[in-house]
């Protein structure tokens, strides 16, 4: 099987296609994800318990683990947590002014981690249109834009990229449906 390098639909990430392994060992790796899929959500859902529970607690906790690891810093985790509590107040206007002034806060400050700056940068992007999706939800379809960019973040500018688009496409289609 012969692979593109243009292959991705993520063009500035270099074409991530050709970083996957065809040694003899990736068929089993790939058979694994499944596992390693499970073993992730119950993680994940573990470290949401320990934070007050639902997706909520998870976002609390999947900050929490970054600030721990220096991924991000103390300012970042109070302007992340501030960002995913915006997006639930029912008051869409309001909701959307304090998500700006959140990320217009971060890229003020010199210190903000590149970590929170990405997920902060497409939590305040997230009401744009784009034309293959109806965005009909709103900011249901932006929380999950944000969160799945949050939780992506552990895996690298494309953990970011890939998590929050997939997140938000299907939030948007099953809410529309």
């Amino acid at each position: 099987m012969t692979q593109s390098a243009n292959a991705s639909p993520f063009p500035w990430v270099f074409g991530p296609g050709t970083t996957w392994s065809k040694d003899a060992g990736a068929r089993q790796s790939a058979l694994d994800f499944g596992r390693l899929h499970i073993e992730g959500m119950r993680a994940l859902e573990k470290l949401g318990a320990r934070h007050g529970g639902g997706l909520a607690g998870i976002l609390v906790g999947v900050i929490e683990a970054y600030l721990a690891e220096g991924l991000i810093t103390a300012a970042d985790r109070t302007r992340l947590i501030d960002l995913f509590e915006a997006f639930r107040d029912p008051d869409a206007a309001k909701a959307t002014s304090r998500i700006n002034a959140i990320h217009r806060a971060a890229v003020a400050d010199p210190d903000a981690s590149p970590a929170a700056l990405a997920v902060s940068s497409v939590a305040a992007s997230a009401r744009e249109p784009v034309t293959f999706n109806s965005w009909s939800n709103g900011f249901i379809t932006g929380y999950a834009d944000a969160a799945g960019s949050l939780i992506g973040t552990a895996g690298g500018p494309l953990g970011v990229a890939s998590t929050g688009v997939g997140a938000s496409m299907l939030a948007d289609q099953i809410l529309s449906g």
